[in-house]
């Protein structure tokens, strides 16, 4: 149980520090790191589990590895799915009209009067 515990600390704390870095980076490296970390952290959560799996049984090495390469790349693949923009955040905001545009769009505005129906 403190096993688990250390392992979920470690990974938060990876996460932290890969998300600290500059701002100019690109989002390229940006999602390279978080790619990173979360094979790692995976790994980590891989072996663990995998150890308490199948500590006892025949070709425990092997399972145990194969445990922690699977979840190694399933960190990697979630952690970069996670790290890309979204894409309401790459879209441009709409351009706000001035005072002035929207003053002469009132004037230009035609009204007609509404006739009674009979």
């Amino acid at each position: 149980m403190r096993t688990g515990l250390t392992v979920l600390l470690l990974i938060a704390l990876g996460a932290a520090a890969a998300h600290a870095q500059p701002a100019s980076q690109s989002h390229k490296n940006h999602a390279v790191v978080w790619t990173a970390v979360g094979a790692g952290g995976g790994f980590a959560l891989g072996t663990v589990a995998g150890l308490s799996m199948f500590d006892d049984a025949i070709d425990s090495d092997r399972k145990v590895w194969t445990t922690a390469v699977v979840c190694a790349a399933a960190g990697g693949v979630a952690a970069f799915l996670l790290s890309r923009p979204h894409k309401a955040a790459r879209r441009a905001a709409p351009a706000l009209l001035t005072d002035v545009e929207v003053r002469s769009l009132a004037a230009s505005a035609r009204f007609q009067k509404a006739t009674p129906s009979p």
